[in-house]
């Protein structure tokens, strides 16, 4: 993946020996528990990895990450773990809407702009957490997330700029990857490492 990349943007070379593979191609999706992907999603917007995780591991300590369960949770109590207003707010959203009806393992089958049409319409979901799900638990190839700043800063550094590019900027740059942009975003967080 990675000499496909170089071939389209040498600036990318620097990364090759490093990570000469991207570890998601041609990996299954991870659609056993979508609620479950969804949720550690929306607690990782806007938090590092470690932190992410340590939220997560409390809320999977004190409540069973189901959608009745976390329908059911208090307030206070999603708080308590380290979730702010928000979080808690989106995760109950979600689980409500699942509740109701919303069958994620029917919805993670459909297109990329179904799927993204359904999710977004929940609050608190906008399209970072709909780009992350879409990459790293249905593996999908081509998807660019030029809201991350993850993304935005590893290609500002890639690419020697003064400046990182904006969303518009990064997604016109991002046309000549099509078909491998997940790929792309991936190697730009790894920028980050070099």
């Amino acid at each position: 993946m990675i000499k496909q990349i170089v071939e389209l943007d040498s600036s990318f070379s620097v990364l090759a020996e490093r990570f000469p593979s991207y570890p998601l191609v041609g990996a299954p999706k991870k659609t056993a528990s979508p609620f479950e992907s969804l949720v550690r999603t929306i607690i990782g917007q806007q938090l590092s990895g470690k932190a992410a995780q340590t939220i997560a591991d409390r809320l999977k300590e004190r409540l069973e990450i189901v959608p009745s369960a976390l329908h059911a949770a208090n307030v206070s109590d999603l708080r308590s773990i380290g979730l702010s207003s928000a979080k808690a707010r989106s995760i109950q959203e979600l689980a409500t809407c699942v509740v109701n009806g919303l069958d994620l393992l029917k919805l993670v089958d459909q297109p990329e702009a179904e799927i993204r049409k359904v999710l977004t319409q929940i609050w608190g979901i906008g399209n970072w957490t709909v780009d992350m799900f879409l990459m790293f638990d249905l593996h999908q190839p081509d998807i660019w997330p030029i809201n991350d700043l993850g993304v935005q800063k590893g290609w500002q550094r890639l690419h020697a700029q003064p400046e990182r590019p904006n969303p518009q900027e990064l997604r016109n740059l991002g046309e000549k990857f099509l078909g491998i942009r997940s790929a792309v975003a991936w190697y730009c967080w790894r920028a980050l490492e070099l």
